[in-house]
């Protein structure tokens, strides 16, 4: 980025011309950065989509039911009150079980605390979390590529060095 930055200064069509960086999701902490280190002049930035927290706490709270409880509760949760019981999940749009595998409210109830919360889905998550934290700690890209997300082990652990956009 610093590099087309510098190029572009060099361009005399430019010469008067301010640099604005667009950083959209990840490009967002890439745009900040270059900002940040000041190795170019960069007029002022735009950044939309910004993560609130790195990558590798990412993972963790997508893993940790939180996710998947907020994706069902709208399909789910009649009562409105953070859980799903068993008449709830049964009675619930057949197109929306599909969300969840048609498993059956005993295969989810993995607790058998007779509802259904993030801590049920934080335990058949485990599993999957599990393989991509091992992925990443054997630095297996090749796993992570095929299995997870197209990025590799160094980019999810050099992530949880960037200081989160929301400080």
């Amino acid at each position: 980025m610093e590099n087309i930055v510098r190029h572009l200064r060099k361009d005399p069509r430019l010469a008067r011309c301010q640099v604005l960086l667009l950083g959209w999701s990840e490009g967002s902490i890439i745009a900040s950065l270059v900002a940040e280190r000041k190795q170019v002049p960069i007029d002022g930035l735009f950044l939309a989509g910004v993560p609130a927290d790195d990558a590798y706490s990412t993972i963790l709270w997508h893993h940790s039911g939180e996710a998947s409880m907020i994706n069902l509760r709208r399909f789910f949760d009649t009562g409105e009150d953070g859980r799903i019981t068993r008449t709830e999940c049964e009675s619930g749009d057949p197109r929306a079980r599909a969300r969840v595998g048609n498993k059956t409210f005993d295969d989810l109830d993995v607790n058998q605390d007779a509802v259904l919360t993030a801590d049920d889905f934080r335990l058949i998550l485990k599993p999957r979390l599990q393989q991509i934290l091992s992925a990443v700690e054997r630095q297996d890209d090749d796993w992570i590529w095929t299995n997870f997300f197209r990025v590799g082990a160094r980019w999810i652990q050099q992530h949880q060095k960037v200081e989160p956009k929301r400080d």
